[in-house]
């Protein structure tokens, strides 16, 4: 039996997981998710934020909608925060679906999530690729 406070585990996957977020590192990210699962280790709404970013980093858009899909069940009645709204964004842009992208910041505006000037970008690059500006 570990006698290491549970915060601390939390805390180390959180970073590890964060950490595989900004490398795009999907599988590895979703691997400590189950580790932490397994362990007991409450899941907060960050750390589900970041699964959406991983996937999203990854190109893997079905993946991110599903985390996203799970984190708006997690936060209701209150909408996700706004990186995990540009997060969704960032994989529909990727996949070339800049209507989609039009789609979800018209949600962001209905649930009240803030439209960042990051927000805005992410949407006009995904029409400027579609040379659709």
């Amino acid at each position: 039996i570990s006698t290491t406070p549970q915060s601390y585990h939390t805390v180390v996957y959180n970073t590890y997981i964060k950490a595989c977020a900004r490398m795009g590192r999907l599988d590895e990210a979703e691997k400590i998710h189950e580790k932490m699962l397994e362990a007991g280790i409450s899941i907060g709404d960050k750390h589900i934020g970041k699964l959406v970013q991983a996937a999203a980093s990854a190109g893997n858009l079905r993946r991110a909608e599903f985390w996203f899909d799970i984190l708006k069940r997690k936060t209701a009645p209150h909408p996700p925060d706004t990186t995990a709204w540009n997060n969704l964004l960032k994989a529909n842009a990727n996949a070339g679906r800049p209507y989609v992208c039009r789609r979800i910041m018209d949600e962001m505006i209905k649930e009240g999530v803030e439209v960042s000037i990051f927000t805005t970008t992410i949407l006009i690059d995904a029409y400027m690729k579609l040379n659709d500006v």
